[in-house]
């Protein structure tokens, strides 16, 4: 048995506490080990010892396959148990190891929870209050664990030490549907002898009671509540007994009101230290003023559920880049990117002086922050300091999208430091990009930016103003591009289950413009067909049906409300929206308010993406065995692609009204009438190249689809000259002022209209670096167990080098022109099969060698063709 990497996962998380399936998914990969796996073992076990000895709970015993993961098929897991595992995996006769690693269960059923949800009874809104317990050990302990369920906002701390390092716990859901718990092992925090539990509560999205809802929605969201805790102490101690420690009135649980006097998501935070309660060792703790003893309130509706989907942390720390004085008791700090989070500050003064920190992305010309495009968000956190020396301070139950501050100081006080930190979501970095072509880079950059700072538990359309919603038509297309760049499997399956939640809410299958629902149409009146074409691509890009099965039905009912509002002429109904945010200039209405396209068909574009939802129904319903309601939807989609045609394709060879959104999602889909693609692609190009000077006139929804079919036409120069454009409209446009994320409009503009300058829809095209420029395609059938790799050598760059990490390791693709030839490096990881194709370049197929071996196969269509395993291989063509 070889030592080796193998790294071994349950959930596809490390170590995992609170796992809520009790049929968990075990995966692995070998890091730096490009061999091919021909059998594999899972062994489980109730303890570590046991492992050791294999008295096991449930063995898979050795089977044969390549596959890397596989399901606990053993006895049922009980609730909230630790359990141990480990992998074997065999590459021939060469068999790897992974050490002991473990996983804790959830707490599976609503009724293994003990006690109920507490509060305070002088709570008032937007205040911040904390609940405190004493308890004592007198055994030793095994295992703690702390299962803890503190909507809004919570923060646990033990005998005065914050538990864990993530932040805005717990997630965002609907309360009425699902209220996510965190889990903790809070072992090392506990001591003999008297113990002290704190926790801070904030309101978070629960009691996000805002004057926007009721001036746009004209109400506030129906699960409104207050902050409230319930929480249960699992102790296991070492002579086999256990107790739990958990949350109810009449137990000694102790409520007072904190030092956060205002906070809520939108308008920020204030914090008065001198109104921080100073807690003792827990001996001698007293619950005395101003301690009063917590009651029972009433919870959310919604099922407990433990979600395993990466916590927000804090980040990057930026430092001040740039510093103006725009009035004398203020400064103006430039950070040097447009981020999430928030400002740190270091500070000193005396008793009762307060500091002020109004955020925001864009100054105006005296130096002061312009929070015009916030609307109705306040934006600000203040700081009233306590007078002790020096003092430290961070919000806890807020953030802010910004890239200026402007702080206020009293003179009465003295700011010492100032530090910016990014607040996200920390799902892993996963994918890689550069070329040869310095703005390529850039923008790449700044779509991966941007996307960061719209993943708070939801994807978020932006994390500045009155809005930080997850707007499906957003998601259509921006979804794969995040896919590229982050491991997304875990976030997603939380927010498709958000999706799903806001469904059972309707009637007729239909879902909401937003997830989890409390904005926008309902049916949703942009597209949304997300909730269908994500749970298909998660089992392409991962390899894992999970999603698939268990949104199967919601796809179909959606998908069959959206055939229900077929028109006369079998088209989406005309109030849909389809294309969004296209430049001004082709802009139905040329107001920074308008959104509509004045040149491509929403009806069209609904319907093409409901011929999508169709086909992608009939694929999954294949791979779930489904025959017959594969056949349905391939009967439909027919019908459909009939329909767009009849409706739209002009007798002069092109769609209509021509536009370049117009014509390419009909491209993209492959419903052109036979013979027609040549004349659509040669104008195509023309209005591209020709009548727009290399500028897009698409929008969000339609430039993924443009760079598609120029990747499909094999035309990825244009794609690169449409990306070295500096001039409006064009990404590069943004970055030549000064932008460090992406804005919502192709203009830059401020003021109170649709001007965010931190939205990741109009990066949805990111893919095409990957699948075009480096040709790395996760996509093929992972039944038929291959990658595709199909690089451009495309003239328009020399160098071009991609990375993406997928489940078995990362996929590395390069190449670079040298002189005549083309040097093509690689790198398949463990477990993984490629089918690689080579542009010819015009050359013969003997001019193609790879690791120094010339091509002998046939060309076709001008291509060379390799089926590759794990390993490092080095094409030179020329």
């Amino acid at each position: 048995m070889i030592n080796s990497n193998l790294l071994a996962y349950c959930e596809y998380s490390s170590n995992p506490l609170g796992v809520n399936s009790k049929t968990p998914r075990f995966s692995w990969r070998i890091e730096n080990c490009p061999r091919m796996q021909t059998a594999y073992r899972v062994r489980v076990a109730l303890s570590q010892q046991e492992l050791e000895q294999d008295s096991l709970l449930w063995d898979s015993g050795m089977l044969s396959g390549s596959e890397n993961k596989c399901r606990y098929a053993g006895p049922e897991l009980s609730s909230a148990r630790l359990y141990f595992f480990d992998v074997q995996v065999w590459c021939g006769r060469d068999s790897f190891k992974s050490g002991a690693q473990h996983f804790l269960t959830a707490l599976y059923n609503q009724e293994d929870w003990q006690g109920r949800f507490i509060g305070y009874k002088d709570y008032k809104k937007r205040e911040n209050y904390m609940l405190v317990k004493k308890f004592r050990i007198r055994k030793n302990i095994e295992h703690a664990y702390a299962y803890i369920c503190g909507p809004g906002y919570s923060e646990l701390y033990i005998n005065n030490s914050k538990i864990g390092d993530n932040v805005l716990e717990p997630g965002w859901t609907d309360y009425n549907r699902r209220v996510l718990y965190s889990v903790y092992d809070v072992t090392e925090n506990i001591q003999k002898g008297a113990n002290l539990i704190s926790v801070m509560l904030g309101e978070g999205w629960l009691g996000h009671e805002h004057t926007f809802f009721m001036k746009i929605f004209g109400t506030n969201p129906s699960w409104l509540g207050t902050p409230c805790l319930l929480m249960n102490l699992l102790l296991f101690y070492s002579d086999g007994t256990t107790e739990t420690i958990y949350t109810d009135e009449g137990l000694k649980w102790y409520a007072a009101k904190g030092p956060v006097i205002m906070n809520n998501i939108y308008d920020g935070e204030t914090y008065d230290a001198r109104m921080e309660i100073k807690l003792p060792e827990g001996e001698e703790f007293r619950a005395q003023k101003p301690f009063e003893p917590a009651i029972a309130v009433q919870g959310p509706k919604g099922a407990l559920y433990r979600d395993l989907l990466p916590p927000i942390k804090r980040f990057e720390k930026l430092r001040a880049r740039t510093v103006y004085r725009p009035t004398a008791d203020s400064m103006t700090i430039d950070f040097g990117k447009n981020i999430a989070g928030w400002v740190k500050l270091r500070v000193r003064g005396e008793a009762g002086s307060k500091i002020v920190v109004k955020y925001s992305e864009t100054i105006n010309s005296d130096f002061s922050v312009n929070q015009e495009n916030l609307r109705n968000a306040r934006a600000m956190d203040e700081y009233i300091l306590k007078g002790e020396g020096i003092e430290e301070y961070e919000p806890r139950f807020t953030y802010h999208g910004f890239r200026y501050v402007q702080i206020f100081v009293q003179s009465s006080c003295s700011l010492l430091n100032a530090t910016a930190y990014r607040v996200n979501s920390s799902v892993s970095r996963t994918g890689w990009f550069s070329c040869d072509n310095q703005m390529l880079n850039d923008i790449y950059d700044t779509i991966v930016s941007t996307e960061r700072n719209n993943l708070h538990s939801i994807p978020t359309d932006c994390p500045q103003r009155d809005e930080r919603l997850a707007w499906l038509n957003d998601m259509t297309v921006r979804f794969e591009e995040a896919m590229y760049n982050y491991d997304m499997l875990l976030f997603y399956e939380k927010w498709l289950r958000d999706i799903k939640d806001a469904q059972d809410g309707g009637q007729n299958g239909e879902i909401g413009d937003t997830a989890p629902y409390f904005y926008g149409g309902r049916p949703a009146c942009h597209i949304s067909s997300v909730y269908v074409l994500l749970p298909y691509f998660i089992y392409l890009f991962y390899n894992d049906d999970t999603a698939l099965k268990e949104h199967y039905e919601g796809m179909k009912k959606y998908t069959g409300f959206m055939l229900s509002q077929l028109d006369e002429r079998g088209l989406m109904a005309s109030g849909y929206v389809g294309e969004w945010a296209p430049p001004l200039s082709e802009s139905a209405f040329s107001t920074t308010w308008d959104a509509l396209p004045a040149n491509i068909d929403n009806q069209l574009v609904t319907t093409c993406y409901l011929y999508y939802c169709l086909t992608v129904m009939q694929k999954s319903a294949q791979h779930l065995n489904l025959d017959d309601q594969g056949q349905f939807y391939a009967q439909k989609a027919a019908e459909l692609k009939d329909n767009i045609n009849s409706a739209f394709f002009d007798r002069n060879g092109y769609y209509v009204p021509f536009s370049q959104g117009s014509n390419v999602f009909p491209m993209f889909l492959g419903i052109i009438p036979l013979g027609a693609d040549y004349l659509i692609a040669n104008m195509l190009i023309e209005d591209i190249v020709q009548e727009n000077e290399c500028h897009v006139t698409t929008g969000s929804q339609l430039t993924k689809y443009l760079f598609e079919v120029l990747n499909l036409i094999k035309r990825n120069d244009i794609g690169v000259q449409i990306l070295s454009k500096k001039d409006y409209p064009s990404i590069g446009y943004m970055l030549a002022n000064g932008a460090t994320s992406l804005w919502e409009r192709w203009e830059n503009t401020t003021g109170d209209t649709m001007n965010s300058h931190n939205h990741p829809m109009q990066g949805a095209f990111c893919p095409w670096f990957f699948k075009a420029l480096a040709g790395i395609i996760p996509y093929t059938l992972p039944e038929k167990g291959y990658i595709t790799i199909a690089p451009d050598f495309t003239a328009a760059l020399n160098k071009v080098e991609a990375s993406v990490q997928l489940a078995a390791g990362k996929v590395s693709s390069a190449w670079e022109r040298q002189g005549g030839t083309v040097k093509f490096t690689l790198s398949l990881p463990f477990n993984t099969k490629a089918h690689v194709i080579i542009p010819l370049l015009g050359l013969e197929p003997s001019q193609l060698s790879m690791n120094g071996s010339k091509y002998t196969g046939k060309s076709t269509n001008g291509t060379a063709e390799y089926m590759l395993e794990a390993g490092e291989y080095i094409f030179n063509l020329g």
